[in-house]
Order: C-alpha cells, then sequence, then structure tokens
C-alpha cells in the first residue's frame, strides 16, 4: 500500500507540473508558429551531405577532415575520399610516437598535399616521397586539408601535427595560399541528429536558437557568420602570421623546417607563385623568419625537357600532363615528380 501511494503521488505531482507545462509550450508554439516568428527552413548543399570534412571549434581551422571516414561509393575526391585515418587525415594509421631508429616528415599543406583528384592515398606526394626514401627508415605524414591558407595550416601542425614528433616539417606554399581565408568554411554544418529534428520541426525551438544564438544554429543559418569569424581570426596578413609561428614552433619543437613552391602549370609552361603585392610574396616573407623558401618549378621544367623534347608534337602541355587539368591539382605524374624533386632536396640537406 506504501509502495502504491508513493507511485499514485508521483503520478499526480507529474500531471499537476507536467500538464501545465506541456499546454504552455505547446501554447507558445503555437504563438510563434501563428506570428510566423521563426523562419522557414531550406536545406543548403544538399548535394554534398556526403563529405569527409567535420565543423571545428578551432575558428583558425574553420573545419577539418573527419576521423576514420569511409566512402564506399564513388567519392569526388575533392568533397569525398575512399578513406580517413583515425587521427582525420588523408593518410595511412600513423603511431604517435616515432619507431625507434625511424625518422618522421610532415607535409603540410592544402588540397596539393591532401591529392584532391588522386584516388588513391598510396599516389599522393607524401606516400611517393616515402617510396622515394625508402631504404632510410622514413616516414612522410600527410598533413594536407583542402582550403587551408599557411596560418590555418600552421595551425593544424600546433594543434595536431607535433604531437607525432615530426624532425622535419616540409611546407608546400600554393598560390592560393595568399587568401587570408579558407575557402570552405562556410559548406559545412554540425551533426545533431536530435536537435537538428526539432530545429526543423518546431518554431519555436527554431526561433529561440536563432534569437539567442543556441547550439551554433545562428551561424549555420548564415554561413557569412562563420565565414565572418574565420576572417577575424586569420586577420589580413595570413602568410606572414603563419611563417611567424612556424619559426616559433620549429624552435620550441626542435625540427626543421623545409618552406617548398608548389608551381602555377599552364599549358606551355611552369611558373613559381607570384604576389602582385611583391613585398607580401613568399619569396620575400620566407627569408624574414629564416625558412629559405624553394621552388620546385625547375623541377618540373627539368622534367618536362626530358618527356617533351622541343618539336615533339604528341606531348601534352604542363597543366595537362602534371595536374588533373586545373593547374594546380597534381595528378599522379605529378605527384610523383614533385616527390622525386622533395626527395633530392631532403637528401641534399640532410
Amino acid at each position: 500500500m506504501i509502495v502504491r501511494s508513493a507511485k499514485r503521488r508521483a503520478l499526480v505531482w507529474i500531471a499537476r507540473i507536467g500538464l501545465p507545462l506541456v499546454i504552455l509550450v505547446g501554447g507558445l508554439e503555437g504563438g510563434v508558429r501563428l506570428l510566423g516568428l521563426a523562419p522557414k527552413v531550406y536545406r543548403m548543399r544538399s548535394g554534398i551531405e556526403k563529405t569527409a570534412y567535420r565543423v571545428s571549434d578551432n575558428p583558425l581551422l574553420g573545419y577539418v577532415l573527419k576521423e576514420n571516414y569511409r566512402d564506399a561509393d564513388v567519392p569526388d575526391l575533392h568533397e569525398s575520399f575512399p578513406s580517413t585515418n583515425a587521427d582525420g587525415q588523408r593518410d595511412v594509421e600513423r603511431t604517435r610516437a616515432r619507431h625507434p631508429g625511424w625518422h618522421r616528415i610532415l607535409l603540410l599543406g592544402d588540397s596539393v598535399v591532401a591529392g584532391h583528384g588522386i584516388f588513391s592515398v598510396d599516389d599522393t606526394i607524401s606516400r611517393q616521397l616515402e617510396r622515394e626514401l625508402a631504404g632510410r627508415n622514413v616516414e612522410v605524414l600527410n598533413f594536407g586539408v583542402g582550403g587551408y591558407c599557411t596560418r590555418s595550416e600552421v595551425e593544424l601542425l600546433e594543434e595536431k601535427g607535433v604531437k607525432y614528433q615530426p624532425e622535419t616539417v616540409v611546407l608546400l606554399f600554393v598560390m592560393n595560399d595568399y587568401y587570408d581565408l579558407n575557402s570552405q568554411v562556410d559548406h559545412y554544418v554540425r551533426r545533431r541528429p536530435a536537435l537538428d529534428w526539432l530545429f526543423l520541426h518546431s518554431d519555436l525551438v527554431r526561433f529561440c536558437s536563432l534569437r539567442f544564438d543556441l547550439f551554433h544554429f545562428r551561424e549555420e543559418v548564415d554561413p557569412t557568420e562563420r565565414t565572418r569569424r574565420n576572417r577575424d581570426a586569420l586577420g589580413g596578413d595570413n602568410v606572414n602570421c603563419g611563417l611567424r609561428r612556424l619559426a616559433e614552433l620549429s624552435r620550441t619543437q626542435r625540427f626543421g623546417t623545409l618552406i617548398a613552391l608548389w608551381p602555377e602549370f599552364l599549358d606551355a609552361a611552369i611558373n613559381d607563385p607570384v604576389n602582385p603585392q611583391t613585398e607580401n610574396s613568399i619569396q620575400v616573407l620566407a627569408p624574414k623568419h629564416g625558412f629559405e623558401p624553394i621552388p620546385l618549378a625547375p623541377y618540373f621544367r627539368k622534367d618536362y625537357a626530358r618527356r617533351c623534347p622541343s618539336g615533339a608534337r604528341e606531348c601534352d602541355g604542363p597543366k595537362a600532363l602534371y595536374t588533373i587539368g586545373d593547374g594546380m591539382h597534381p595528378s599522379v605524374l605529378g605527384a610523383h615528380v614533385a616527390a622525386q624533386a622533395l626527395q633530392e632536396i631532403l637528401s641534399r640537406r640532410w
């Protein structure tokens, strides 16, 4: 009888408190809908639901690659890849600590390093460089993320890369690194199944979330907010700031640093990355922070002259030969030539 009375009292208490609360919430929901206070929901970028990226809480990054991502279908090799490793890099699995007697290189960069347009991770620059250095007990870690600028690449190094105890960091500088923005920062949304369902189906939840900026919903409704946060965090001088921080990390973490300049591939030429503002070019900024910028263009020109001697009509131009057709992202051959060039540069320095 005592147990029954306790249960009865609990039910009465729930009825007295819960029922009015349900009526209140229902009334508020109806009022918000009637007054049209919550905006309608339109799904954005529905074509990239299958993405290898996720939102990062670090405004200097904006987004990162997902951990243990898998795409068993046909990845587009820009938004989606066959796989990522357990730490969210497009690479094979790596241990945090170096194997005894082994050396470790960390290759830092954007989509060129990540290997956009290349299907197999074994054909990316980092893995091909690792094979070029076979016999020397060297690992080459791929820390490329599409769309990152120099400052964000260095931030990723500081946030995750230094944990892998690299002895050498190679920063592959690409012409679009001059932009003070991570180019895909407005693409991605957070995944919170229960909250997302409520946001989509309840005008009251949607109104409160946007009005009081709950659970980051405001920035998802207005992608320019994420862009603004990323721009503000990066500042207006990302290359200079990134190189300064890279120099500091190089000293405190005791690793050597190499700055390699990725070429621009045209139909009939292979050029170094050029900034119209000469005083802010990588060729000027890198030496100020103690780095020697090494262009990769001469290595590609040498390889092209060997493959396509003067007068060889059947030969493709550099753009078609060394990139996936866009003049920037390397083809498997372009990644191979880059790996050979980096192997030669590193071997001379070692």
